[in-house]
Formats: structure tokens, C-alpha cells, sequence
């Protein structure tokens, strides 16, 4: 296979259904050739409770991946897990023969440019004590972009943390709570124009966010689409 997008995976065995960056049906269904891969020996704990500081042997380890990616053929990358953010300018310096997405927080200060001057986006993260105003700046996203997590210690966090068993159900209320502190903490609906998932593994969950309030959702597949389809444009019909 050529011209792909490269799907990142730290090494975790949790269930990721249709939605999740993880799964390639989720890709399929979008129309995007995308092959996943996996880095091995990286988790997620590493990888979130970093501090957005990561060792050279992590960036050793994770760098390799891309490589490979980059050799097999893709035409850009998107990473499975926001946190990385703070390795986004290392990464489009080092590699910047292919488009990388190294996070969907990526799409705030873009998605600011599509709202009223009186309304924000919001983010909703998997681990709000751990997403830093670093992780914030070196996406380009305001410093002061409203950020909720879903709770500690949730159905959803042990699912990822822990590689406890996964409930859509459960896992769609954690996320589902969070969006309303988020709506809370920017006061009011009429405040907020969109949300970023910062998430890989909260797409699924995004359908019933706009459900229920018709609000602009971005994540990591509208990140993966935009690079794919800017890197590898697709042919119209002559006429």
C-alpha cells in the first residue's frame, strides 16, 4: 500500500470500536486508505504523565515508527494520543517530507477562525490535571481555550489506564458529563462554539455530543482527513 495515512498506536490492548483512531473501520468508513501502527513498549501513562517532557528514548522509539511509515509509503500521520502535542514542532522539523498531526488540539486556534468573536472552543480532554498550557502553545490553541476532563478515576480513564473492560454506554456518559462542565465553565451554551476531542479513543462518542447540542465537533479524524486529503488529493471528473 501508498499513499496512507500513518495511525499511530501507543502499545495498549484495550478494545477500540468503530470511531476510535485505532480501529481501521473507522477509516474505511471515511473512504481513507490508513494502516495502523503500533510503537512498541509506549503506554499511555508514559505518554499522558509526561508533562509534555519525554525522554530521548521515548522520541528514539517513536521517531523510528515514523520512519517506517514514511518508507512504507504514507503520505501523512496522525498520532493516538494528544499529549503528544508538545513533540509537534520536533516532529515537522525532523520529518517535514510528510504532513504530521502529531494532536487534534491542533484544530483549536483553526476552528476559533469559524465562530463569533463572543463565542470559544472548547477542549475536552482525557486528563485534564496533566494537559498543559505547553501542550496548549505549541499547538497554537489560546492559553486560555477552556479545557475539561472526563473525571478521574472514570469508567473511560480505567478503560485506557487500566485496560479495564470497555462499555460504550458508561464510557459515552463519562464523556457526555465532561461536555457539561465544559459548557458550564464557558457559561452558558450561547458562549461556546465548538469542541475539540483531544482524545483518540473519544470519537466514538462525538455523534451524541452534537445530539444533544448541535455544536461543531473536532477530533483526531477530522485532523487525519484534512492532512490526507491536502497530501493526497483526490482526482474530479473531466468534463
Amino acid at each position: 500500500m501508498s499513499g496512507f495515512l500513518a495511525v499511530l498506536q501507543v502499545d495498549n490492548t484495550f478494545h477500540r470500536p468503530p470511531g476510535d483512531n485505532g480501529n481501521i473501520k473507522t477509516w474505511e468508513e471515511m473512504g481513507i486508505p490508513a494502516k495502523i501502527y503500533i510503537v512498541k513498549g509506549l503506554t499511555t501513562c508514559e505518554t499522558v504523565q509526561s508533562g509534555g517532557k519525554f525522554s530521548d528514548q521515548f522520541k528514539e522509539t517513536y521517531f523510528k515508527v515514523i520512519l517506517k511509515c514514511i518508507e512504507d509509503g504514507a503520505v501523512a500521520v496522525v498520532t493516538g494520543c494528544g499529549f503528544l502535542a508538545t513533540l509537534h514542532e520536533e516532529m515537522v522539523n525532523k520529518f517535514d517530507s510528510i504532513l504530521i498531526g502529531s494532536s487534534s488540539i491542533l484544530q483549536v486556534g483553526v476552528a476559533r477562525q469559524f465562530v463569533g468573536k463572543d463565542k470559544t472552543i472548547g477542549v475536552i480532554t482525557f486528563d485534564a490535571k496533566n494537559l498543559t498550557n505547553e501542550h496548549l502553545r505549541v499547538a497554537g490553541a489560546p492559553l486560555d481555550t477552556p479545557v475539561v476532563g472526563v473525571a478521574d478515576g472514570s469508567s473511560f480513564q480505567k478503560m485506557v489506564y487500566q485496560e479495564e473492560e470497555f462499555h460504550h454506554e458508561q464510557h459515552e456518559q463519562d464523556v457526555m458529563e465532561a461536555m457539561e462542565r465544559l459548557v458550564d465553565q464557558c457559561g452558558g451554551l450561547n458562549r461556546l462554539g465548538g469542541v475539540v476531542l483531544e482524545c483518540t479513543n473519544m470519537p466514538p462518542y462525538k455523534r451524541a455530543i452534537w445530539d444533544r447540542y448541535k455544536l461543531p465537533v473536532w477530533d483526531i479524524t477530522t485532523l487525519g482527513k484534512w492532512l490526507y486529503e491536502a497530501a493526497q488529493p483526490r482526482p474530479f471528473a473531466r468534463e
